[in-house]
């Protein structure tokens, strides 16, 4: 008699867990060109509510971005090198080797998904924007 295999899904919450192989709830995505440095997370996760508040003209954010699930890799070659990120306010159904895997890609949902693109040079996003509503 064959048993059936034993399958076992991690559902990942906003707030991701320090030892799931994250940065708290930022999470590299495998398929960068370079791995992103703690350092550059670090000064990412201290500008992103500023960024955020500087999409929506000036006012502050609706939402705290800082705890969104936030999915980031490294492209472009030395010297010319930017952090894509994608963040979502809910990960949940979506395990971490998915959310390892590739960006999620939500075309709408208002501000509880945001697209940004940081400078890795300069230190600075050069892009931050927040997903329209169907």
């Amino acid at each position: 008699m064959r048993k059936a295999p034993f399958i076992v899904a991690i559902l990942v919450p906003m707030h991701l867990p320090a030892g799931a192989g994250t940065h708290g709830n930022w999470i590299q995505v495998r398929n960068g060109t370079w791995t992103v440095s703690r350092s550059d997370i670090a000064q990412m996760a201290k500008q992103l509510q500023s960024a955020a508040a500087a999409a929506q003209g000036g006012k502050k954010a609706a939402k705290d971005v800082s705890t969104y699930a936030i999915q980031f890799k490294g492209v472009g070659p030395a010297g010319h090198r930017v952090i894509e990120l994608r963040g979502a306010c809910e990960a949940e159904g979506h395990s971490l080797a998915e959310l390892r895997k590739d960006f999620r890609r939500v075309l709408d949902g208002g501000e509880c998904y945001f697209s940004a693109t940081w400078d890795a040079a300069g230190k600075k996003f050069k892009h931050f924007l927040f997903n329209g509503v169907a």
